[in-house]
């Protein structure tokens, strides 16, 4: 009996300790050390101030710089800058995303992109590579999936300043700026 009991309870704690060494299906796997990714984004044909145009670049040190430009671009409209550090664990998630939505490689722009909408490109540089991404695929707008993600590499307290100076800006009677 004793040694029935220490069988059952040697094989139970080997299967722990299996269990603990398989993979969980939660991988992350890390970025490439030169991953770097410039996106820009244009609002849709929309009158101020609801149009905006932003430029976020994260470099391979992870550092950020966002150019906002509250409405279309010219003399009399701001653009508001920053810089600032990019959390590994943000760049970490967009490289997931970008891998998992098999956007690392080179694809072809729409041949019939929709006129006036949105639209969001990027260049990407991974393992010595540097990839464009069109706003429009014939499969659609490939980094709309992504927006959150996207989003999340910027704080939280850039966008809600660049927001509220914008706000103030055409509440202000700033122009539209188009020119």
């Amino acid at each position: 009996m004793r040694f029935f009991a220490a069988t059952v309870l040697a094989s139970v704690a080997s299967l722990l300790l299996l269990a603990g060494c398989g993979s969980s299906g939660d991988d992350v796997a890390e970025p490439p050390a030169d991953f770097a990714i410039t996106i820009h984004h244009v609002d849709g044909s929309v009158p101020p101030p609801d149009h905006v145009e932003w430029t976020l670049t994260v470099d391979d040190a992870l550092q950020g710089t966002l150019d906002y430009t509250a409405g279309y671009p010219g003399p009399d409209t701001p653009t508001y800058k920053a810089q600032f550090d990019v959390e590994s664990t943000a760049m970490r998630d967009l490289y997931d995303e970008l891998a998992d939505n098999d956007l690392l490689r080179d694809q072809d722009e729409s041949s019939d992109p929709p006129i006036g909408g949105s639209s969001v490109t990027a260049t990407v540089t991974a393992d010595g590579k540097t990839y464009e991404i069109p706003a429009y695929t014939d499969d659609g707008a490939p980094l709309q999936p992504l927006a959150g993600v996207i989003h999340r590499l910027v704080p939280r307290l850039t966008w809600n300043d660049f927001e509220k100076r914008a706000s103030a800006h055409y509440e202000g009677g700033g122009s539209s700026g188009s020119g």
